[in-house]
């Protein structure tokens, strides 16, 4: 037994120093080809101006460089021998190890030759971040991977100011701004944004974008997503006119945006970016600025251009249904006085009275529309009978009449009314309007708070008037007027007492024009102020001559029109005229 055990110590003996030789020949050769491998990739390695790092199929670390051992805080002999796990950390390394090195396919399948950003450990246990750069090496010993390790804690921190640069520019602008990444998921939104779509950055991130950014056309039906268009086409694209955002408490509000892709450093598509306005204000301007341009400002009644626009649809209505078109114009009795002597604002609150008043005389399919001043006309669309226009002209010289209750006053006023109706009275807008106009003359010179329809010799009348009136406007310029003195005599005495002014014109062409027939045209449209100004400082000036010449004294008798008394600067004009002429007030008497 004893000489048994022997034996067989001295057989584990053997056995162990066969074992002991095997392992440390391998182990040489191991060492062997690494230095090898070293001697033939170091000057490879050193010159790189990165960590490098070769991994064999074990995931072990199998060669370094010098800027390794620096950058993971490891001896160059420390690091080798480990696995890359330890200084390349959350999973990467694992999956690089079991799926990537099992062959050359499949390790340039793992994005070999692609830079991949990833978090790297030092031997100290801090943590930095890494951009990895993987290759394949084939070797004797099978399958190894270079790993070309950057350390980007400078760009990162570069990139982080920026980003906060970024999102303060973003977040002081006027327009909301929304990011997305390729799957569409939201990854910021600025303040502006925020406030739009009711969601704060930290709630919408990571949502899709169709959550969050939810928008309708104009008909309020939800339109394709907007990112997907920017993808495919790889360009800015726009939604549609007139889109409503829906924001996160279901209010509506109108948009306009543009969505355009991102690109990373590669030049692929990463993402898109949104950017998009309220337009609610912008909106309301453009409807109010379009009711501004067919409104009257002061009264809101539909202006001339809208006015005639729906004539002219009546007109064609009326010719395709053989049905006739009224049209009424109304000039204010005495409305001038109410507003130079009272002021503006009352003038303007007694027009929007009588607006009021007027839409209240029509139905819906009519139109009452002022024309300026204290001008209205009015269009009725469809009248069976001429009565029917005049049981309105009747209705509205009534409600104009009826006292104006304005800033605790009570105004009166009146109306005079001209009629024209279609297709006896015109057959065009201008023709219905200019003939409903002539009428409202002849209905002012009838006596006023009237009506009076249109007939064909009231033109004959309007021409006369206009004649007169263009003669009017260069009879003074052209000293076509002249006054003629009448003298009043004292029948008891035989003397001459006092000398009436006459004024009297002489048209170059007609000859004499009675005064009967162009005074009362130059008060209607203003001319009697110049005219009569005029007046005055011829009179004045003869009355000066006869006494300067020694004759007998006697009055100058003067007519002053009752427009002339109520302009508010005829007192001021008198009294300057007769500080030029010198004359004694004295011998002055008005008629």
């Amino acid at each position: 037994m004893l000489v048994k055990d022997k034996n067989m110590k001295s057989t584990r003996s053997l056995l162990s120093e066969k074992t002991a030789s095997r392992d440390t020949s391998a182990r040489e050769d191991v060492e062997k080809r690494l230095a090898q491998m070293e001697k033939k990739y170091r000057g490879l390695l050193e010159a790189a101006p990165d960590a490098m790092v070769v991994v064999n199929e074990g995931g072990e670390i199998v060669l370094v460089n010098a800027q390794a051992g620096k950058q993971f805080g490891y001896r160059r002999d420390e690091l080798i021998g480990q696995k890359i796990t330890n200084i390349i950390p959350k999973g990467f390394a694992e999956r690089l190890i079991t799926d990537g090195l099992r062959s050359a396919e499949d390790a340039l399948a793992q994005q070999i030759g692609t830079g991949i950003e990833l978090i790297g450990r030092r031997k100290d246990g801090s943590e930095f971040p890494i951009e990895l750069l993987l290759s394949p090496l084939e070797s004797d010993d099978g399958i190894l991977v270079t790993a070309a390790i950057r350390d980007i804690s400078a760009r990162k921190t570069t990139e982080f100011v920026e980003k906060e640069r970024a999102q303060v520019t973003l977040n002081s602008i006027g327009d909301a701004v929304i990011c997305a990444d390729i799957a569409g998921n939201l990854t910021f939104l600025n303040v502006v944004a925020e406030k739009l779509t009711g969601w704060s950055k930290e709630e919408a991130a990571g949502k899709p974008m169709t959550a969050v950014f939810r928008i309708l056309n104009a008909i309020h039906e939800t339109i394709p997503n907007p990112m997907e268009e920017a993808v495919q086409k790889n360009r800015t694209v726009h939604l549609p006119l007139n889109c409503v955002l829906i924001r996160r408490d279901g209010f509506e509000i109108p948009i306009e945006d543009s969505i355009s892709p991102i690109h990373d450093r590669e030049g692929k598509i990463a993402g898109v970016v949104i950017v998009f306005r309220d337009v609610s204000a912008a909106r309301a301007m453009s409807v109010q600025m379009a009711y501004s341009a067919e409104h009257d400002f002061l009264t809101g009644l539909p202006n001339r251009v809208v006015f005639k626009d729906r004539l002219n649809q009546a007109i064609a209505s009326a010719q395709r249904y053989n049905k006739q078109v009224a049209v009424l114009f109304l000039d204010l009795d005495g409305f001038k006085h109410i507003n130079d002597s009272l002021g503006h604002p009352i003038g303007d609150k007694l027009l929007q009275s009588i607006s009021k008043r007027l839409i209240g005389c029509v139905r819906g399919s009519d139109t009452v529309s002022r024309q300026g001043g204290d001008e209205f006309v009015v269009l009725l669309s469809e009248v069976r009978h001429a009565e029917d226009a005049a049981i309105t002209a009747r209705r509205m010289l009534q409600a104009v009449a009826e006292a104006h209750s304005i800033n605790k006053r009570d105004l009166h006023i009146t109306t005079s009314i001209g009629v024209s109706v279609f297709p006896g009275d015109g057959r065009d807008a201008e023709t219905l309007i200019k003939n409903a106009d002539t009428a409202m003359y002849q209905a002012k010179e009838n006596g006023h708070t009237t009506y009076q329809f249109f007939t064909p010799a009231m033109n004959v009348r309007a021409v006369e008037r206009q004649f007169i009136e263009e003669g009017l406007r260069r009879a003074l310029e052209q000293q076509e007027f002249a006054l003629h003195y009448q003298p009043i005599i004292d029948l008891k005495t035989g003397a001459i007492t006092r000398a009436e002014a006459l004024l009297r014109w002489t048209h170059p062409t007609r000859g004499p024009i009675p005064p009967m027939q162009f005074i009362p045209v130059a008060e209607d449209c203003g001319l009697i102020l110049p005219i009569g100004a005029w007046v005055l400082r011829e009179a004045f000036k003869q009355a000066r001559e006869w006494a300067d010449a020694g004759l007998p004294a006697i009055t100058m008798s003067v007519n002053v029109s009752a427009v002339q008394f109520q302009n508010e600067k005829f007192l001021e004009g008198l009294f300057h005229i007769l500080d030029e002429s010198g004359l004694d007030p004295n011998v002055l008497s008005w008629s």
